[in-house]
This record gives structure tokens, sequence and C-alpha cells, in this order.
């Protein structure tokens, strides 16, 4: 069995299934997904993939009792990420928590049960089931307004934009480990991915519509994207020609998932303190601009 934590929001939970679906996939062994740090989440998200035919189903009673306890302290932190480095290949259940934000090779040598615990924001981890994930991540159906729009942005040289915000602003902790970007980013990031473009349309997904309302100058006029789910904006996002995405899980997988077009993306991916970006083609695939 291949267990995995989701938290966070759908991006997020996305690299989290698309890492256990590629473990999954190799070892044999049932996906199944662990919600109590979702049960817990102070913001509220929820599970997010029911959206989707993703190949896995939530744990049940039981599943989870064979996997050692999460560490907690910062002594239980060292011996997880000790076990992680050492990462055998497994005859008991093993609890595997991501040691650091870039690929971790020791991912490759897992075997038997093992419970997967981190964010997993590397195409590497899933590159061998590239194929399935992106048939198993795309939206299967849109609403009748989404399905207007999905048809505009997909007639011509459409270009999206994704500005995050949120808690980005709001927490003052997430703000220095993440940042929200500023405006001049958003702004050079859409004239790049606009480039070659004959006439482009720009459409513009957040999840703060009334400053990018109020604040946000692309230098040419905008559709700003409201009233829809976030499994919609996603897709809607994907099926731009272009598009000129945030720091954010959200708007990458909007990106990977999407038709061939150009990428551009922010070579900040992280705010002033804790994590940096060690490894950006770990992080981006070939032929995404950054900016």
């Amino acid at each position: 069995m291949i267990a995995v934590r989701l938290m966070g929001g759908l991006g997020n939970q996305m690299f989290q299934y698309a890492a256990g679906r590629a473990l999954a996939a190799r070892t044999g062994g049932e996906l199944v997904f662990d919600l109590s740090a979702l049960e817990a989440d102070p913001a509220g998200r929820s599970y997010a993939l029911g959206a989707y035919p993703v190949r896995g189903r939530v744990a049940g009673p039981g599943d989870l009792a064979p996997f050692p306890p999460r560490a907690r302290g910062r002594a239980g932190a060292l011996a997880a990420r000790l076990r992680t480095a050492l990462a055998p290949r497994g005859a008991r259940p093993m609890r595997f928590r991501e040691p650091h934000f870039h690929y971790a090779p020791a991912f490759a040598r897992l075997g038997g049960d093992v419970y997967l615990d981190g964010y997993w924001q590397s195409g590497r981890y899933f590159e061998p089931v590239a194929g399935a994930v992106r048939a198993e991540l795309t939206l299967p159906a849109l609403g009748p307004r989404a399905a207007e729009l999905a048809a505009r942005v997909s007639a011509g040289p459409s270009v999206g934009v994704h500005v995050r915000r949120g808690d980005y602003v709001s927490d003052p902790h997430i703000a220095r480990t993440h940042g929200a970007l500023p405006p001049e980013y958003h702004r050079r990031a859409a004239a790049l991915a606009a480039e070659g473009l004959e006439r482009p349309e720009f459409f513009v997904f957040t999840d703060d519509p009334d400053w990018v309302a109020a604040r946000l100058d692309l230098g040419a006029p905008f559709t700003l994207v409201r009233g829809l789910s976030a499994h919609e904006d996603l897709r809607l996002l994907s099926l731009c020609r272009a598009r000129a995405i945030a720091n954010s899980s959200f708007s990458w997988w909007a990106a990977w998932l999407g038709a061939p077009g150009r990428v551009v993306a922010p070579a900040r991916w992280f705010g002033p303190e804790r994590m940096r970006t060690r490894r950006l083609d770990d992080l981006f695939p070939p032929g995404w601009v950054l900016a």
C-alpha cells in the first residue's frame, strides 16, 4: 500500500497525488489518501481531488495503522530525516518524509508499503507516469459559464495570467515563506508570454479579484475571470495559448497540464525566509521562461 498525506490547496494535492501515483505504479501497491491534515486545516481547505478521475481512494479505518507515526519535535524530525536519507527498500511499512524542496533521489529506491509525507513539488517524481497523471488530473466537465469561457479562450491567441495573493499577503508567516509577487512581475510576464502572438487576449485568474480589478495594470485590457470553481479556473488557465504563472502550485499545474505554448514563471519562487529553490530544473520543466 502507498499512503500519501494530502495537505494544502488544489495544486499541492495534485503534486502529492502525482508522487503517490508514480510510486504506486512502480510498486504495484494500492494508493490511499490520508485526509487528517486537511481535516485539521486552519484555513478550511478540504479534499480537492474528488472532481478528477484519480486512481486512489480515501484511507479507511485501519489502513494507516501499520505506518509509523509522524515525528514530533526537533529530535523526532531529525530522526525522520535520517531515516528518509537512508531510504531502505522496505520490508516493513515506513514513513518517507520529504527531506528538502528539490527532488530526492532516495524516492526512486522506495519499495514495499510507504507513507509519503511532503509536498513533492517536482515533475521528476512522477515523470514515469506523466501521461496517466495528465489524464487523471484533467477536469472531465465544465459548467455552462466555464464552458462558454473555454470556447472563447480556445478560439484565439489567449494569454492566461495567474495572480496569487490570499494568504500570501494575509498570513505573516506564509508571506515570509512565499510572498505575493509584485504587479511589475505580472506585467512583465504577461508581455513575455504574449510575444509572437498577434492581437493577444489576456485572461486573469486570481484568488483576489477586487485587488486585481483595482490595482493590476498589464499594459493592455484583460478579462478578469470571476465566480468559477478553482477546478474550472485551473482548467481554463491550462487552455490558454500562453501562460504567465505565479509562484503557486495551482498555476504550475495549469501550465504543465496545458497544451504546448509559452510558459513564463517567476525565478523567485519563495519569499525572503526559509526555503530556497536550489534546483530550478527540478521545479520548472525544460522550455519554461523565467522572469
